[in-house]
């Protein structure tokens, strides 16, 4: 999808903003089946630890590292994913490769959508975010592990967002095309 006008940025804006707070509902729904499955295992342990080898209480106590560590996970992608609904993104470019133009938005974190399978948002150190930082418009290219993608960047953008309310554009460059 291209967006070219300021609403559509915006409309844009608030597409991203409802995805990631349906992945925070996600992420909290995960957290609390963690926490439940844990606390039931730890229970377990509790009443049951008189009739446990060395071996079940071996195996419990990992068993219990193993989802501590899970949930742990998902309360730091949870975080990830609130810095994110604050600032999604801070710049975005068009990159042409032969007839294709794809909008790419850049923030802190990568943010993909599940379903369509599809990068909404690209972390700034990702390979293709250094078109950002090393070009200006006209022709570019950036290395993956598969080769290099060389093309146009004809549009690049940085903005600046705040409290949710909406996409300010700090600078605007576009090449006619």
């Amino acid at each position: 999808m291209i967006n070219t006008t300021e609403q559509e940025e915006r409309e844009y804006l608030e597409e991203i903003k409802e995805k990631l707070l349906f992945a925070i509902r996600r992420v909290d729904d995960s957290v609390k089946q963690y926490s439940e499955e844990l606390r039931q295992n730890k229970q377990y342990i509790y009443e049951h630890q008189s009739g446990m080898d060395e071996a079940d209480m071996v195996a419990a106590g990992q068993s219990i590292n193993r989802m501590a560590f899970t949930g742990a996970s998902a309360v730091a992608r949870k975080r990830k994913l609130m810095k994110l609904g604050a600032s999604p993104f801070f710049a975005r470019i068009d990159f042409v490769t032969g007839t294709e133009r794809t909008s790419v938005y850049i923030g802190i974190y990568s943010f993909a959508d599940e379903t369509q399978r599809a990068n909404l948002i690209y972390d700034w150190r990702a390979p293709i975010s250094s078109l950002f930082y090393d070009f200006e418009l006209g022709e570019a290219s950036y290395t993956t592990p598969s080769g290099t993608i060389a093309g146009e960047i004809v549009l690049k953008r940085q903005y600046r967002i705040r409290e949710q309310n909406g996409v300010y554009d700090r600078e605007r460059r576009e090449h006619p095309r």
